[in-house]
């Protein structure tokens, strides 16, 4: 988990790979993963909570007391539970409206790395640079006093 080849590897029917396909969403969380979840301690489930707000809060629209507050364990399972090939909720999306994982195949001739044609592809060194703020780098960001990440970095520019 955590890697670009979880996204964009295929697993075929047949068992292959197809590298660059897209790939992680064709299986769903297991009915144990749910289980557990299902049954997690309030202070594990306050910790999937502060992840949640790290990856999808966003306090210009919701203050985190009122995310927390509207976050229960049960919408939590639903969102958990609703796995539609394909897409993939990530940091600084929303379970909600999930983007669409792209297929690599053929990434060399795209002139945009994302469909909102907001990256440009000139080189490999711009797709590296896409990669690592998808990776996660991202939640490393500032806007105003907030900070996505709940372990805060104190980088300055």
């Amino acid at each position: 988990m955590n890697a670009c080849a979880d996204c964009h590897t295929r697993v075929l029917p047949d068992g292959q790979f197809f590298e660059g396909g897209q790939g992680v969403t064709d299986r769903p969380l297991s009915e144990t993963a749910l289980d557990n979840f299902r049954n997690s301690s309030d202070s594990a489930f306050s910790a999937r909570v502060e992840t949640e707000w790290a990856l999808f809060g966003a306090p210009w629209i919701l203050s985190k007391e009122e995310f927390v507050r509207q976050l229960t364990r049960d919408q939590l399972l639903r969102q958990l539970e609703a796995n539609h090939p394909r897409v993939l909720a990530r940091q600084g999306t929303s379970r909600s409206y999930p983007p669409r994982i792209p297929s690599l195949v053929g990434i060399q001739d795209r002139k945009y790395l994302d469909a909102t044609g907001l990256v440009r592809h000139r080189s490999i060194g711009d797709l590296m640079r896409y990669a690592i703020i998808n990776m996660g780098l991202d939640t490393l960001a500032w806007y105003g006093d907030f900070q996505p990440s709940p372990n805060p970095t104190f980088f300055s520019a």
